[in-house]
């Protein structure tokens, strides 16, 4: 919001009130609050795209198949790979939306993951336990650490 208060200069510094309409001097409650929802909804999506393309990627450019059996070493490194990610995610969500909107990003990283599970039941489901136990929670200390960290507005 800091953001939306630092122009209200402008106007009056260039004197036109053509400017008014793009950058106007108050706004609204009901303006701030769709504008407050629309930043929370664009940090989810942003979170949550952030740490499902990093895993995307990783299998895709690893060769491997998420939902088949995996030598142990890749399993360390996709946990670690996807723990950081997560966390990433969980932060950059926090820090556009609210504390809320990063843990949001966690428990639908854990929900995609079960629901993952339960739709292929017949193979391995050692990525969909990283993401329940290890990426989720990442996901929601990141978005502790950004709201911990975060400047007054």
């Amino acid at each position: 919001m800091k953001a939306l208060r630092n122009h209200q200069g402008l106007c009056s510094l260039v004197g036109n009130s053509s400017y008014e309409i793009w950058f106007p001097t108050s706004y609204s409650p009901t303006t701030l609050a769709a504008m407050n929802v629309l930043l929370r909804i664009a940090g989810f999506l942003l979170g949550y795209l952030i740490s499902g393309v990093s895993s995307f990627v990783l299998f895709m450019a690893s060769h491997r198949d998420p939902h088949r059996p995996a030598p142990a070493a890749f399993i360390v490194f996709a946990a670690v790979y996807g723990i950081g990610f997560a966390f990433f995610g969980g932060w950059v969500a926090a820090k556009i939306g609210r504390r809320t909107t990063g843990t949001a990003v966690g428990v639908a990283i854990a929900v995609v993951s079960v629901w993952s599970a339960w739709l292929d039941s017949a193979h391995s489901h050692w990525s969909q336990w990283v993401a329940v136990l290890l990426m989720a929670p990442a996901a929601v200390i990141g978005a502790n650490f950004a709201a911990r960290t975060r400047t007054p507005v």
